[in-house]
Protein backbone atom coordinates (compact mmCIF):
# COMPACT_ATOMS: atom_id res chain seq x y z
CA UNK A 1 0.00 0.00 0.00
CA UNK A 2 1.31 3.68 -0.90
CA UNK A 3 2.03 5.98 1.75
CA UNK A 4 -1.06 7.92 0.27
CA UNK A 5 -3.51 5.04 1.12
CA UNK A 6 -2.32 4.76 4.69
CA UNK A 7 -2.43 8.97 5.16
CA UNK A 8 -6.59 8.01 3.62
CA UNK A 9 -7.00 5.74 6.04
CA UNK A 10 -5.50 7.60 9.24
CA UNK A 11 -8.18 10.52 8.20
CA UNK A 12 -10.62 8.10 8.87
CA UNK A 13 -9.58 7.22 12.71
CA UNK A 14 -11.59 9.90 14.93
CA UNK A 15 -8.47 10.68 16.91
CA UNK A 16 -6.71 11.70 13.43
CA UNK A 17 -9.79 13.36 11.82
CA UNK A 18 -8.77 17.14 12.37
CA UNK A 19 -5.44 16.87 11.64
CA UNK A 20 -4.52 18.24 8.63
CA UNK A 21 -2.70 15.82 5.88
CA UNK A 22 0.75 17.09 6.32
CA UNK A 23 0.39 15.63 10.27
CA UNK A 24 -0.98 12.94 8.88
CA UNK A 25 1.92 12.71 6.34
CA UNK A 26 3.96 12.58 9.01
CA UNK A 27 2.39 10.07 11.59
CA UNK A 28 2.43 7.48 7.89
CA UNK A 29 5.63 8.15 7.15
CA UNK A 30 6.55 7.65 10.38
CA UNK A 31 4.71 4.09 10.84
CA UNK A 32 5.33 0.63 10.20
CA UNK A 33 3.13 -1.76 7.86
CA UNK A 34 2.82 -5.09 9.57
CA UNK A 35 1.14 -8.59 8.33
CA UNK A 36 -0.95 -10.28 11.16
CA UNK A 37 -1.39 -13.73 10.13
CA UNK A 38 -4.89 -15.43 11.33
CA UNK A 39 -4.56 -16.58 14.58
CA UNK A 40 -2.12 -14.95 15.17
CA UNK A 41 -1.77 -12.76 18.27
CA UNK A 42 -0.93 -8.89 17.88
CA UNK A 43 -0.62 -8.40 21.33
CA UNK A 44 -1.32 -10.09 24.76
CA UNK A 45 -3.26 -8.65 27.94
CA UNK A 46 -1.25 -7.15 30.53
CA UNK A 47 2.06 -6.52 27.98
CA UNK A 48 3.67 -2.74 27.80
CA UNK A 49 1.98 -0.68 25.38
CA UNK A 50 4.83 1.91 23.29
CA UNK A 51 2.73 2.04 20.32
CA UNK A 52 -1.24 1.61 18.75
CA UNK A 53 -2.08 -0.09 16.31
CA UNK A 54 -4.80 0.95 13.01
CA UNK A 55 -6.68 -1.98 11.36
CA UNK A 56 -5.79 -1.26 7.53
CA UNK A 57 -7.49 -4.65 6.63
CA UNK A 58 -8.94 -7.73 8.35
CA UNK A 59 -10.57 -8.20 11.79
CA UNK A 60 -9.36 -9.05 15.23
CA UNK A 61 -10.74 -10.45 18.33
CA UNK A 62 -10.00 -8.66 21.55
CA UNK A 63 -10.08 -11.03 24.44
CA UNK A 64 -9.89 -10.74 27.86
CA UNK A 65 -9.16 -13.12 30.61
CA UNK A 66 -12.55 -14.21 32.53
CA UNK A 67 -12.56 -15.12 36.33
CA UNK A 68 -11.78 -18.45 35.34
CA UNK A 69 -9.12 -18.17 33.41
CA UNK A 70 -10.91 -18.64 30.06
CA UNK A 71 -10.70 -16.00 27.42
CA UNK A 72 -14.17 -13.32 27.24
CA UNK A 73 -14.34 -11.82 23.88
CA UNK A 74 -15.23 -8.26 24.02
CA UNK A 75 -15.19 -6.69 21.09
CA UNK A 76 -13.96 -7.59 16.91
CA UNK A 77 -12.74 -4.45 15.68
CA UNK A 78 -11.83 -4.03 11.76
CA UNK A 79 -10.62 -1.64 9.13
CA UNK A 80 -10.02 1.84 10.36
CA UNK A 81 -10.27 0.76 13.84
CA UNK A 82 -7.38 1.83 16.25
CA UNK A 83 -5.54 -0.46 18.89
CA UNK A 84 -4.47 0.58 22.34
CA UNK A 85 -4.55 4.61 21.36
CA UNK A 86 -3.44 5.33 25.43
CA UNK A 87 -0.19 4.53 24.18
CA UNK A 88 -0.08 6.97 21.72
CA UNK A 89 -0.09 9.26 24.85
CA UNK A 90 1.22 7.42 28.40
CA UNK A 91 2.92 4.84 29.47
CA UNK A 92 0.46 1.96 29.98
CA UNK A 93 -0.16 -1.98 29.84
CA UNK A 94 -2.46 -3.37 26.89
CA UNK A 95 -6.32 -4.08 28.34
CA UNK A 96 -7.05 -7.16 25.60
CA UNK A 97 -5.63 -10.16 23.27
CA UNK A 98 -5.47 -8.84 20.32
CA UNK A 99 -5.70 -11.97 17.73
CA UNK A 100 -6.30 -11.46 14.36
CA UNK A 101 -9.40 -13.46 13.09
CA UNK A 102 -8.41 -13.72 9.33
CA UNK A 103 -5.01 -12.79 7.66
CA UNK A 104 -4.65 -8.92 7.94
CA UNK A 105 -2.83 -5.80 8.72
CA UNK A 106 -1.95 -3.29 10.84
CA UNK A 107 -0.17 0.05 10.25
CA UNK A 108 2.21 0.16 13.88
CA UNK A 109 1.76 4.14 15.26
CA UNK A 110 4.93 4.85 17.87
CA UNK A 111 4.12 7.60 20.51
Amino acid sequence: MALADDIRLLSQVPLFSDMDGDQLRLIAFGAERRTIAAGQALFREHSPAECAFAVTAGHFELFTAGRDGKPVLQATPGKGALLSELALFTLCERKFTAVAVEDSEVIRITR
